[in-house]
């Protein structure tokens, strides 16, 4: 079910336990998190966690699932709308990404940093990984990787992808109050071989 046709409260149930995680993950070690330190910051029973949650690296996996279901639609808007990728400025699916963790850098960066969650990051990695899958056969010849790409497994080239571009939001994590996210953004979609315009700084 789509976040659009979800009924109201489920949707304010949901988001309210979602952000319950994403201050009490700033608090504390993920792993110390407990359901009774959740539903007490969300204001909900134990009961009421079960009926959306198996438990919570589920809750940990909807955050994940929800910032790639929004990446993944600006995605297809914009090869829809730009199906051969020519464009003068990074993409706007891309640099949105950075900035919607940019806002919420201090849950980001404690869950992807050093000593963070294992299980957040294979999350990551996993949905970046199924949303690059979609497209990475449906590249337009003109792109400098799919030359490189030649009789390299689909699947192959969705991870190493993917693994390039968590990188870089960790390392935007750690850098990123000295640097915008259009630039970041921008130099990681050149590196990854994915623009034909030329170098964001030209």
């Amino acid at each position: 079910m789509s976040k659009n046709t979800m009924d109201p409260r489920v949707r304010r149930t949901r988001l309210a336990l979602q952000n319950a995680m994403k201050a009490l993950a700033q608090e504390q070690d993920y792993e110390t998190v407990t359901i009774s330190d959740l539903t007490t910051r969300a204001g909900v029973n134990r009961a009421t966690f079960y009926q959306h949650f198996k438990g919570k690296e589920d809750l940990l996996a909807s955050i994940v699932e929800d910032l790639i279901a929004l990446m993944s639609e600006e995605t297809s808007r914009f090869v829809s709308e730009i199906p051969d990728f020519s464009s003068p400025v990074a993409p706007a699916f891309l640099v949105s990404l950075y900035l919607r963790v940019e806002q919420e850098r201090g849950f980001y960066g404690r869950l992807l940093g050093r000593g963070g969650s294992a299980f957040f990051r294979d999350q990551m990695l996993g949905y970046l990984e199924q949303m690059i899958g979609m497209h990475v056969t449906r590249l337009p010849a003109s792109l400098p990787l799919v030359g490189r790409i030649q009789g390299v497994p689909p699947t192959l080239t969705a991870k190493v992808l993917a693994s390039g571009l968590l990188g870089s939001l960790t390392w935007y994590l750690e850098n990123g109050r000295y640097f915008a996210a259009e630039d970041v953004a921008a130099w990681t979609w050149n590196m990854q071989g994915m623009a034909p315009w030329k170098p964001w700084s030209e």
